[in-house]
C-alpha cells in the first residue's frame, strides 16, 4: 500500500513538473512556428515570451517545494501564510531554533567553550 501510495506522489509531481514545462514553453513555441511560416512578428508573442521563458525557473521552485510545502500544513494547520514560506526557503524561526538546538547538543565541551582541542597558539 505504501509503495502505491508513493508511486501516485511520484506521478503527480513528475506530472506537475511536465506542467510546468509546457506552460513555459507554449508561447515560445507558438510564436517559433508563425515566424518559421513567414507569419507577422506581434508584440503580444514578444511580450508573452519575455514573460514565459525566465518563469520555468519559478514555475519549477514552486513544483519543487510543493511536497513540503503540504507537510507543513497537515502538521501546523494554524500557521500563518509567511511562516508557511519562510518554512519552505528553510528561513522559519522554529526550524533555525531547533536545528541550532540540535547542533549545540551534538558539540562537545571543549567546542561549546571555543577550544577545539589545539593546544598550539598563534605567533
Amino acid at each position: 500500500h505504501n509503495s502505491l501510495r508513493n508511486a501516485k506522489r511520484f506521478a503527480r509531481q513528475a506530472t506537475l513538473f511536465a506542467g510546468a514545462f509546457y506552460a513555459t514553453w507554449l508561447f515560445p513555441t507558438i510564436y517559433n512556428l508563425i515566424l518559421a511560416f513567414g507569419g507577422p512578428i506581434y508584440f503580444s508573442m514578444l511580450f508573452l515570451n519575455a514573460i514565459s521563458l525566465p518563469m520555468q525557473g519559478f514555475l519549477n521552485f514552486i513544483v519543487y517545494i510543493n511536497p513540503r510545502y503540504k507537510k507543513y500544513i497537515k502538521k501546523h494547520p494554524n500557521t500563518s501564510c509567511f511562516c508557511l514560506y519562510s518554512w519552505v526557503l528553510m528561513l522559519c524561526e522554529e526550524f533555525l531554533a531547533a536545528s541550532t538546538t540540535s547542533e549545540t547538543e551534538g558539540l562537545s565541551g571543549s567546542e561549546e567553550n571555543g577550544t577545539s582541542g589545539n593546544t598550539q597558539s598563534a605567533i
